[in-house]
């Protein structure tokens, strides 16, 4: 009985201890994210952006087609042609 009020003081405790600590660790945390992070969006939507005007059309290039083979049993073979 002893050691079970003596765990639950300790509990409480390291509650009222740590708690005022991990949430300023926390918020420190999450501000300098924001900090870096808004920064970084703004930066990739605005060069994204000059890149791209509207309507164009992206075609990736060929894949390497010597090392696919249509037998391996990774998943089903669609066979298509290549719009140039």
């Amino acid at each position: 009985m002893k050691f079970i009020i003596i765990l639950i003081a300790i509990f409480l405790l390291l509650r009222l201890i740590l708690k005022p600590i991990l949430k300023l660790v926390i918020q420190t945390v999450l501000s300098r994210m924001a900090k870096q992070g808004g920064g970084f969006q703004r930066s990739y939507t605005f060069n994204n952006a000059k890149k791209k005007s509207e309507g164009t059309i992206e075609v990736d290039p060929e894949p390497n087609t010597k090392n696919r083979n249509p037998n391996n049993n990774n998943g089903e073979y669609i066979d298509y042609e290549v719009v140039k």
